[in-house]
């Protein structure tokens, strides 16, 4: 009983093992991420991507391999559902070759897929079977879904009426050509081969085959139904091409059934079917700045990173020719303005905004604009700085004057968008309101007074002088006489300085100054400073019996007082304030005089 038990073992062993080794794998290893093509129209991607682990829900990402452009994910959508057409390019292999019943197998399921394409979908049927080897594929029909009922039935007649007759297969050939002239801008294309994978074409019975780099370069993927080859003597290298060159998914971007059955042909039209339509995503990307500039072929080198459930895979297109990013959509929006406000009581805030591209260039540039008082005088507000806030668009114009309040307008010039186009601003004047500036007479006034208060001291000096000379002619006095060069001889004087260093440390300083007192670098000075900004002797404070003089000592840096640059000498009034290098000093004279003291 035992020895009976250990037989039927041992025989479902070798069933199963014979079983198991001529299994044949009837579907290709699938990536876990494929892009099986994409078309760019700067500034956007549409990709058909597909895989085991592709889904709606993932995360993708595109980018170009060396270049900073960043893109924005606009929509995932299953094939199936998004209204896209599809271009079938179908060969045909009609020789002797394939097995019979498999190919009137195909023929009825391309009788089937010729009733059901849509509308929108196009088909074109070639036969690539020949009479020689060198000779060429045949046409047997180009279709689309809008033709009629009539058109359909002549095209399954014509199915119908291929023979399988021929004793070459100019398979690589009709792939090479093809595939270096198919275009798929305007629908998504796939090559569809139906083949046992051999080929006969005149020169290209070498290992290094054309169709191979073809195939890796190409812009459409390539799928197929690789049927039973039934000739006595098979080109087995021809065979091992096709499957490790072209059919490869790493190269054709496509899958393949591999059919030892008639059963396995019908499953292979569904399974690809199945793929082509609800395994299929399209991607649609978008240019993060709208840009509509393109690429050359060598830098179009397009990836696409998916997150699902915590791992990212990859995949890209990045052989010279498989995608471009060349035919930029044409951009006709131009800059405009679309508001203002007043941001401060020297500054405005402007939104500029672009209906397609995000970036502008000449926005940054103060003398691309212009602001204009609406009052009498019609004044132009000069602009010191702009700064730029890119993810509102705005510009902050800074001006060296405040605000009147009243009407303004803003003239824009030489601003562009980042497009191809280059398209340039609209330069109709801009309105816009300040309400909270200066009241324009009393600015009136006040300037006037700047503008001549020599005049009014000159007045007063004269009438003072006059009233002098009166009051001295009718009360004589003894007068002593003091020499003028008395008057400006050196004096003794009691100061205070408030410095401000350049670490923003305050302290004050009183100096009974004799003469005069030096201020610089040099540690000969009587204050000096760690400052490279200051020269060695930057500057002098001289005093006299009359007044105290401030003197810049011909520095490279100048000396300022109350922020005005003195060349000379300068008389120094109580209050003023004195910058030198990265340190200010605010001077005080104190009327008693006493020994130095330090703050």
């Amino acid at each position: 009983m035992g020895k009976r038990i250990r037989k039927i073992t041992y025989a479902f062993l070798i069933v199963a093992l014979f079983m198991a080794l001529n299994t044949k794998v009837s579907y290709a290893e699938r990536k876990q991420l494929n892009i099986e093509q994409a078309v760019g129209n700067p500034p956007e991607i549409t990709a058909y991507v597909n895989g085991e682990k592709v889904s709606k829900d993932a995360e993708y990402t595109a980018s170009f391999k060396g270049k900073d452009i960043e893109f924005e994910t606009k929509s995932v959508t299953k094939f199936a559902k998004a209204d896209k057409p599809v271009r079938y390019v179908i060969f045909l292999d009609n020789s002797k070759s394939v097995d019979e019943k498999q190919f009137n197998e195909v023929k009825k399921s391309l009788v089937n897929l010729r009733k059901k394409i849509r509308k929108i979908d196009k088909m074109e049927l070639y036969t690539v079977g020949a009479d020689s080897k060198h000779g060429n594929k045949v046409e047997v029909f180009k279709a689309d879904g809008k033709s009629d009922k009539k058109s359909r039935d002549k095209d399954i007649k014509k199915i119908n009426k291929i023979k399988r007759n021929k004793n070459y297969t100019v398979l690589y050939r009709s792939i090479t050509k093809k595939l270096t002239t198919v275009d798929n801008s305007s629908e998504r294309t796939v090559m569809f081969l139906i083949t046992d994978g051999e080929d006969d074409s005149a020169g290209k019975d070498k290992e290094d085959y054309n169709v191979n780099p073809a195939v890796k370069k190409s812009k459409v993927p390539v799928y197929a139904v690789l049927l039973k080859n039934v000739s006595s003597k098979p080109n087995l290298s021809k065979i091992k091409n096709t499957k490790k060159n072209i059919l490869n998914e790493n190269y054709s971007r496509g899958y393949y059934k591999d059919c030892s059955s008639t059963k396995d042909v019908k499953k292979g039209f569904k399974e690809i079917n199945r793929i082509l339509f609800d395994e299929t995503y399209v991607l649609n990307f978008r240019a993060a700045d709208g840009s509509n500039k393109t690429l050359s072929l060598s830098e179009s080198k397009l990836n696409i990173v998916m997150k699902s459930g915590g791992k990212t895979k990859e995949a890209a297109l990045d052989k010279e020719g498989q995608f471009e990013y060349t035919n930029s959509q044409k951009d006709t929006d131009r800059p405009k303005v679309k508001s203002i406000e007043q941001s401060g009581d020297n500054s405005i805030k402007v939104k500029i905004e672009d209906g397609t591209t995000k970036k502008l260039t000449g926005a940054q540039d103060k003398s691309n604009y212009l602001v204009r008082f609406k009052g009498k005088d019609g004044k132009v507000w000069e602009i010191s700085n702009i700064t730029v806030n890119e993810q509102e668009h705005t510009y902050t114009l800074f001006f060296k004057d405040k605000f009147y309040t009243g009407s303004y307008t803003l003239e824009c010039k030489n601003i562009k968008d980042d497009s191809v186009e280059k398209n340039t601003i609209k330069t109709d004047k801009v309105k816009f309101e300040v309400k909270d500036g200066l009241n324009l007479t009393a600015e009136g006034i006040k300037q006037t007074v700047r503008a001549y208060w020599w005049i009014l001291v000159v007045l007063i000096v004269i009438v003072i002088g006059v009233i002098t000379i009166i009051v001295v002619k009718k009360k004589p006095a003894n007068v002593v006489e003091v020499p003028a060069d008395d008057l400006m001889k050196a004096d003794s004087k009691l100061i205070r300085l408030i410095i401000t260093d350049r670490a923003g440390k305050i302290r004050e300083v009183e100096w009974n100054v004799e003469g005069s007192i030096f201020v610089g670098r040099s540690n000969i000075c009587n204050i000096y400073f760690d400052d490279d900004r200051l020269s060695r002797q930057h500057f002098a404070i001289e005093v006299t019996k009359m007044a105290c003089y401030i003197e810049d000592l011909e520095t490279t840096n100048s000396t300022f007082v109350n922020g005005v640059k003195i060349t000379g000498k300068r008389m120094l009034l109580d209050g003023d304030v004195i910058t030198a290098g990265r340190e200010k000093f605010e001077f005080h004279s104190v009327e008693n005089g006493g020994d130095e003291q330090v703050g």
